[in-house]
Parts: structure tokens; sequence; C-alpha cells
């Protein structure tokens, strides 16, 4: 479908605005109301996201026809109105725009669930076509069979996405628990992709791959005493500011204050923290903080945000560059400043990409993996 649309001969008669071709391209448009009629048919069969990519591609499309048609409102067209071909294409559209609207939000990716603790969901919507979407999250905890809270969210119409706040309050580890989709008023729990089932986990575990580098990690030294749990959360600012701070002292031999002090290349001060080992980060170069002056030291990271951190704290010690050793895969999703930091880190080895050599930049950075690549960054000193 994706392909007929996109191939589709209407879509540069539109964008030409070009009556004639319009005119020549009756057939193709024709087609293209098969295929929105086709998709307003099969929601059921395909995926969320194949979904909605194809249907705001069509959609994007059919209302772009819409405005060529409006702009022949002579001649041949007097009253677009009541041009018949004109309405069938308004029909088709808010027949799938109708099942998109019928379409519960899915339930995507859920961050490890750790005992009376914060975790994060993130939810996928179809595409809106301008309205928001509202939905509620209802956490069980299935071990001890009793709900445990229900939470509201809403996607915005400009927006197919939405990330959650739960709390596994009351939960133990080890716990079964559920979440379930509730939308307008109806547990869409037998829907694909509205439900998840989880293990509350152990609040010192960590993933097998991570186990030995976190080890070494609080050998040296390099790790504070409140990152040594929930290791597979998701890092905050300061989370990151407190094991860069704590490297520089290990590798340095110095307190943090007594380094940043002497080796200052940054003035900052931030209106939402006094914390030392951000201040600290902040006048070393090592983090940065917003134009509004704020520093949102609870906020998560990126992959990409990451490996530009690592790269500052680690030329402050004394890492020298290394020749790239080829690109990732996904490098076109790179952001353009974060680039050569990205490229840095993985030629001296810090981070790397996943088994189809994919760095995945947008992604989450969790507590394992900032002190596993603080540790390699320490190592390689």
């Amino acid at each position: 479908m994706r392909e007929l649309i996109e191939k589709n001969p209407v879509k540069d008669s539109y964008e030409a605005s070009n009556r004639n071709e319009l005119l020549k391209n009756m057939k193709s448009l024709a087609e293209l109301y098969d295929v929105c009629d086709e998709i307003a048919d099969n929601v059921d069969k395909m995926s969320g996201t194949e979904y909605s990519d194809i249907a705001e591609l069509a959609d994007s499309y059919l209302r772009s026809v819409e405005k060529a048609y409006e702009s022949l409102n002579v001649g041949d067209f007097p009253s677009v109105s009541q041009n018949t071909t004109y309405k069938n294409l308004v029909s088709r559209r808010e027949s799938v725009n109708t099942k998109i609207a019928l379409e519960p939000p899915k339930i995507v990716s859920v961050d490890s669930i750790y005992p009376d603790a914060d975790f994060r969901v993130e939810m996928h919507s179809l595409y809106s076509a301008g309205s928001d979407r509202e939905y509620a999250l209802n956490l069980k905890n299935l071990s001890e069979g009793k709900d445990v809270s229900t939470t509201y969210g809403y996607i915005p119409e400009d927006s197919y996405s939405d990330e959650i706040m739960l709390r596994a309050d009351n939960c133990k580890a080890n716990n079964k628990v559920e979440i379930d989709v509730i939308y307008n008023g109806v547990n869409c729990a037998d829907t694909n992709g509205c439900s998840f089932t989880g293990t509350v986990m152990e609040p010192n575990a960590s993933s097998d791959w991570a186990a030995g580098e976190i080890e070494a990690a609080i050998k040296f030294g390099l790790v504070p005493e409140e990152l040594q749990k929930n290791y597979t959360s998701r890092i905050s600012r300061r989370g990151f500011c407190l094991l860069a701070a704590k490297t520089v002292e290990v590798a340095t031999g110095e307190d943090i204050q007594s380094y940043s002090a002497a080796h200052r290349v940054e003035s900052f001060t931030f209106t939402d923290t006094k914390e030392t080992e951000i201040m600290c980060s902040a006048q070393l170069g090592i983090v940065y903080g917003y134009e509004d002056g704020t520093f949102l030291p609870n906020n998560d990271i990126t992959r990409e945000q990451s490996a530009a951190m690592l790269t500052r704290c680690a030329r402050l010690l004394g890492m020298s560059d290394k020749a790239p050793d080829g690109a990732f895969a996904d490098d076109a999703q790179i952001s353009g400043w974060a680039k050569e930091s990205v490229m840095f880190v993985r030629a001296n080895g810090i981070m790397a990409g996943d088994t189809d050599n994919n760095f995945m930049p947008q992604s989450g950075y969790t507590v394992e993996q900032a002190i596993a690549t603080f540790y390699r960054m320490y190592n390689k000193l």
C-alpha cells in the first residue's frame, strides 16, 4: 500500500497544481481512493506503527489533493463541493480518520519496574487527525490480586507518542504486575498492544552484560552509593553528573571542588540547582544548562547526549582522539551536533551499537549503561 501511494502519479499532479495533469490522472486518483478504503478496512490486521505511518501518508496526500481541487474552482469545476470525485475524496478520508479515532493508543515500551518506585511507559497513537487522544493506564498487582493505580494521560494532536510515569506503590520484588490501556471508558486489554505484563525487579539487580563492569566500577570508587541500585532504570542528568564528578575525583586524585576551581572553563549559575557535583561538572564544561537558566537535573538523557558528555569528560582527563573506525547504520538519525562525539566514543571503545550496528541516538540511557561507559572511559585513560 505504501508503494502504491508513494508512486501514485496524482502526487506530482497536485504538487504542480496543474489542472490538466489532475484531469489526466483521475484513474490514479481512483486507485488512491481504493488504497484508503483498504487501509480503513484493515486496521485490525496491521501493526500500530505500520498503520499510523501509512494512514498519515494517505491522509496527507488526500488533503493536498483536496486543496488542489479547491484551487480549480473555475471552468470545468464551477462548484467543487458538488463534484462527485471531490465528495468521494472527503468521504474516504473521513472514513480513514474515523477508524483511527476508534483505535486505542498502544503500549510501546515499559521501563524496568522496581518496588515503590516510579517507572516510565511509552505510548504510541495512530495518526490523530487533528485531535488529542486521551487515555488511562490501569496498574494491577497480579500477585496481590488488587489494583495499584489508574493514571491519566493524553497524546497531543500534533504528536504520535506520549511518555507517562506510573509508580509501583506497595509492589514487592518478584510481584507480577499488569498494565492495561483504558480508552473511551473501555478496558482494552484484549486489544493487541494494549496490555503489558511484567515482573517487579530486585532493587539491586542488573543486566547480565553489565554485572562485571558495575562490580569493577564500584571497586574503583566510581559509583556513588545512591546509584548502586535500580540499575536498569533511566539515569537522570543529575545522576550523570554524580558519576562524572566521581570519575574525575578518582582519575585526578583531587576532590571535585578543588579540581573544578583549578581547571574551570565555564561559569554557570542555575536557577533550579546548586548541587556541588552538577555545578562543578558544568564549570568543567562536561555538561551545560538551558537558555532559560535551568539545568533540569531530573530530566533523562539520550544516548547521543551521553556520548557528548562522555566525550567532554574524557578529553578533560586527557584522552586523545582516534581515527573513526566506520559509521553506524543509523548515522543519519544522529543529530549534527552529536556526530563527532558519537564517533569519539565509538573509536575509543566507550560506547557501541547494537548487533545490527545501530547507535539508537534518541533512545534513553540507563544507570547501568552510564556506569559501564564511565568505567570503560576510566579504564582507558
